[in-house]
């Protein structure tokens, strides 16, 4: 079962994020085939079963994506762009990840969301993206 997440972000204001939380195995390899649209403020957060260099592919989906990877403690490892090329292209997280999320293409960058931001989130009741550039103030 998919779990929706509330998350809410601290960016320069709050901005309110649904997140579906993919952990189980079926979840994990479903993730959002056939989805045709997410809305500006929806995505998936992957729980993934350990930290690995994981692989995601664009299989069955219907939409560009972009992936964050992220560490046991929610930072953001890297964003990459998922091709929209039917699987043809698997995506590699080049550092150990726990965790994947996967939001409307550009949309990290539309939030200026980046490397090194923290995605922190408790149990299935919501959480926030703290910017790591606003924490050394």
């Amino acid at each position: 079962m998919i779990l929706a997440l509330s998350l809410t972000l601290l960016l320069s204001s709050q901005i309110p994020l649904s997140l579906e939380h993919a952990k189980t195995p079926h979840e994990l390899t479903r993730g959002l085939m056939g989805r045709t649209e997410l809305g500006s403020s929806r995505g998936m957060l992957f729980h993934l079963p350990y930290a690995d260099h994981w692989n995601f592919w664009s299989k069955g989906c219907l939409m560009r994506l972009s992936i964050a990877f992220l560490d046991s403690q929610g930072q953001i490892l890297e964003i990459q762009e998922l091709p929209m090329d039917q699987g043809k292209t698997t995506l590699t997280s080049s550092q150990l990840s726990t965790y994947a999320l996967e939001m409307e293409s550009g949309w990290f960058e539309e939030h200026d969301v980046r490397v090194g931001d923290r995605v922190v989130w408790e149990g299935n009741s919501g959480g926030k993206v703290l910017k790591n550039r606003d924490l050394k103030r």
